[in-house]
């Protein structure tokens, strides 16, 4: 009786270098949210800085408006990262891998936190709400909650395309290793921000819990996808190697990001 010809082993990838793209995609995304999204409409409004960290901002000149400018710069850049996903060939994996990343936590950011926002009538989605629609607050809460579920929908399916595209769906070990993925990355990005919330002295738990609320909970969603990549007619890519050009960037980059927005400016 012939025997059968044992089955290869599922590519890994270099789990090193996916946390590291997460861990820069976390600064990144944070950066969008806070420096760019708050800071910009706060200087445009003709206010000045006068906190910016990982997770708070304050401005001189407050404003409904700036509290929006945040949740507008992780949508915004959220977009153009998927839309720049288009365009990046396959041979790009590691670049491919960031954009979606960047996409991912930047929409769950949001979603999360306009559903809290809703729900407990509080933060920025809330304030600029209140400005734009006025009292009564539960018609625009209600929608405001209900967008919020849209927008985790439409994150996870953009998510789950461009994991598939990463690690194929061919066979059963392309969702074995797209949870690998998938959890390596929540997990980098997730404890990345709650350490560089830690470096501002004057709140640290406060800080770390606000990190692990935006980053943590709101890209849970991550942990859940492996299950939308099917079995399909796509090959198996290759996996992610090790790459010490991508390592060194997002060291550097997350170094720069506690000393600055991490420790507060």
């Amino acid at each position: 009786m012939a025997s059968e010809t044992p089955l290869p082993p599922p590519p890994r990838d270099d789990q090193l270098t996916v946390a590291a793209i997460a861990i820069a995609a976390a600064a990144i995304v944070t950066f969008d949210h806070e420096a760019l999204g708050h800071g910009s409409a706060c200087l445009a409004s003709g206010g000045h800085i006068a906190l910016l960290t990982s997770v708070y901002f304050r401005c001189t000149t407050p404003s409904a408006w700036i509290a929006a400018g945040g949740p507008a710069g992780n949508l915004i850049m959220g977009a153009a990262a998927w839309l720049a996903l288009q365009t990046v060939p396959a041979r790009m994996a590691r670049l491919r891998l960031l954009l979606m990343l960047i996409t991912a936590l930047g929409v769950f950011w949001e979603a999360g936190y306009l559903l809290y926002s809703m729900m407990r009538s509080d933060g920025d989605w809330f304030f600029a709400a209140r400005a734009a629609f006025g009292e009564p607050a539960w018609p625009w809460q209600i929608g405001g909650a209900v967008t919020g579920l849209v927008l985790y929908l439409v994150g996870m399916r953009a998510t789950a395309a461009a994991t598939r595209a990463l690690v194929g769906a061919d066979e059963s070990s392309g969702r074995r290793r797209a949870r690998a993925l998938l959890r390596t990355a929540w997990i980098a990005a997730s404890v990345s921000a709650c350490v560089a919330a830690a470096a501002y002295a004057p709140d640290r738990l406060g800080a770390m819990r606000q990190a692990s609320l935006e980053i943590g909970a709101g890209s849970l969603p991550l942990l859940m996808l492996a299950r939308r990549i099917r079995p399909g007619s796509a090959r198996m890519e290759m996996p992610l190697s090790r790459h010490f050009g991508w390592i060194v960037f997002a060291v550097v980059l997350y170094a720069v990001f506690v000393a600055t927005l991490g420790r507060g400016i």
